[in-house]
């Protein structure tokens, strides 16, 4: 591998071994790897980051969060909650 590779080259570059060591038998094109590959690495890596801004906001108590019967958890502003509670 090059040292010298632009950020944006060197970026892609760890995504597409960090999907690699979470699919080891993945494979695929070139053209595969930008429309699948990529945009799941960032999407599995953003929803960690949510999850994270959430969990601080509701431990704030500025977030509610609301655990439906299926199991489904909902985030609201506290202001709006009451719409929601019967």
């Amino acid at each position: 591998m090059r040292d010298t590779a632009e950020p944006r080259i060197a970026q892609l570059r760890d995504e597409i071994l960090k999907y690699l060591a979470a699919h080891p038998r993945a494979a695929d094109t070139a053209a595969g790897i930008a429309n699948w590959w990529l945009p799941r690495q960032r999407y599995e890596e953003e929803i960690q980051k949510v999850q994270q801004a959430l969990d601080d906001l509701v431990e704030r108590g500025l977030v509610a969060k609301t655990t439906l019967a299926d199991g489904t958890i909902l985030y609201e502003h506290l202001g709006q909650r009451t719409r929601h509670e019967h």
